[in-house]
């Protein structure tokens, strides 16, 4: 038989689902600060001066207002990382249930939805962040099956740099900033 036959060639479908599984991330992280749950929405709730405080976030542009509650707005933001790249994506924000929740909406080099959750807890409040993507970037979907495990590094690199820029802008002390199980987590 001859060994380049069609049936000793891999499918291109079962290669394109490989890499497909592959490119999908689902990340959570969590932490406490101990301040009041209104001033961490606050600052949450005022992307554009993120940069002040977030090192890893570049800029934050509104390119359409949203309503009263944000709900709506869309902005271009371009993350710095840990690592020698950049992340652009445009997000739009989709739910706004002060002071619990904002849903978004991301697309660009990343695709997908994240999620803060904050909650009023006895020290302060509790923040978690959840981020389902795609990877987009062409590099970055190529390498994802090898790479995955530094893209998650790199993106907890990135979310403890941000609670630590938040806990210092509010003048608050930072508790347990911890990656957080998808499975375990309230999508």
């Amino acid at each position: 038989m001859n060994p380049t036959s069609s049936t000793h060639q891999p499918k291109l479908s079962a290669i394109l689902e490989f890499f497909n599984i592959h490119n999908n991330m689902a990340l959570a992280s969590q932490f406490e600060i101990d301040t009041q749950i209104e001033r961490v929405w606050d600052e949450l709730t005022q992307p554009e001066h993120w940069p002040e405080w977030w090192d890893y976030v570049e800029s934050v542009e509104l390119l359409e207002a949203g309503n009263a509650d944000d709900l709506n707005a869309l902005r271009k933001v371009r993350w710095k990382t840990a690592l020698p790249y950049q992340i652009d994506i445009l997000v739009r924000t989709l739910i706004v249930e002060k002071p619990y929740n904002i849903v978004l909406n991301a697309q660009g080099d990343l695709n997908g939805m994240g999620r803060w959750q904050l909650e009023p807890t006895a020290k302060g409040t509790c923040i978690r962040y959840i981020w389902c993507i795609q990877l987009e970037k062409p590099w970055m979907r190529w390498f994802a099956p090898l790479l995955k495990p530094v893209f998650a590094w790199n993106h907890h690199r990135v979310m403890q740099a941000g609670a630590q820029g938040l806990a210092q802008r509010l003048n608050a002390a930072l508790f347990n900033y911890q990656r957080v199980s998808i499975t375990s987590t309230k999508l």
